[in-house]
């Protein structure tokens, strides 16, 4: 779920559409994606971007949605797509079952993010969040957390935890707030490289 810029709430199901409402209207308008192939596309998740475009992670590939227009543009097709995130300098990231971390650029051009060593990124990436200076944390299903710079392309390890990475969250202290699969949350101080479970 998410409310964009014009007050509007979207819902994403499994199958069922993407469901937009606009309070206080009574009813809701739905929206069908389809893969091209006659087949709908179930909507995992989806972000505004700063121009107030949708993009939406599906089973069939990503979809970049103009609300004025009302139209779906697919980027891309036929890969299931795990999250999207938009960076603070306007490019969008994505990250696909089986594939490597992705970027899009603001010309809708799509590439695999290689590193300052020319290297693709070497997990699957399941978490990914700002930082207020405008880098990047990585989390990954191997349960490891990275320091990416969009600008330098320099990958950093930090430390590895002991299950997948289900989200990563900078507050406004600077601190990490991680989500790890059957482990619960972890607190991370970057400054003083120090963690601890709640």
């Amino acid at each position: 779920i998410i409310l964009d810029r014009s007050g509007a709430i979207w819902v994403s199901t499994y199958g069922g559409g993407v469901n937009k409402y606009t309070p206080p209207n009574q009813f809701y308008k739905r929206y069908l994606p389809e893969d091209g192939k006659g087949n709908r596309s179930p909507s995992a998740s989806f972000i505004e971007d700063k121009n107030g475009t949708i993009w939406m992670n599906t089973v069939h590939g990503l979809l970049k949605f103009n609300p004025e227009k009302e139209t779906f543009k697919r980027l891309v097709p036929d890969k299931d797509i795990y999250l999207v995130m938009e960076d603070k300098s306007g490019s969008i990231w994505y990250s696909a079952w089986n594939e490597s971390l992705s970027k899009i650029n603001k010309n809708d051009q799509v590439s695999y993010f290689k590193d300052s060593n020319g290297l693709e990124f070497p997990e699957f990436v399941t978490a990914m969040c700002n930082s207020f200076d405008g880098n990047i944390w990585v989390g990954t299903g191997g349960g490891n957390v990275y320091f990416l710079n969009p600008a330098t392309r320099k990958v950093t390890f930090l430390f590895q935890e002991s299950n997948w990475i289900e989200s990563i969250c900078e507050d406004n202290n600077g601190l990490l707030w991680i989500g790890i699969r059957e482990a619960g949350i972890l607190c991370y101080d970057p400054q003083k490289k120090k963690s601890f479970y709640h």
